[in-house]
């Protein structure tokens, strides 16, 4: 029974990617499931600009010389991030500058 499900679920699956498909656009990805193999399949039919293109960077991991973590996300959510990071950025540089002097009510 198991079994049939998880087939009927990955029908459906491919059925709302042939429907993606069908419109132009590739099927949202799963990045964190999938392997570098899938990742490397799905960008085929891809530019590297498209929003959709699934990029993959490693990063240092803090207090260790050699290990390094590997993030793969799609380049809209790595555009997302960065969006986030500069908005955060500018409030606290906003927050900086309108600091009360000692001594002044705010």
């Amino acid at each position: 029974m198991r079994g049939h499900l998880l087939t009927a679920a990955t029908l459906a699956a491919a059925a709302a990617g042939a429907a993606a498909l069908a419109q132009g656009e590739p099927p949202k990805p799963n990045v964190s499931a999938m392997s570098i193999k899938e990742i490397r399949v799905h960008n085929a039919g891809l530019t590297a600009k498209h929003p959709q293109f699934i990029v993959c960077k490693r990063q240092s991991v803090t207090g260790s010389l050699a290990r390094k973590t590997r993030t793969c996300l799609t380049n809209e959510s790595w555009e997302k991030r960065a969006e986030a990071a500069r908005d955060f950025t500018a409030k606290v540089m906003d927050d900086s500058m309108n600091e009360c002097e000692p001594g002044q009510a705010c």
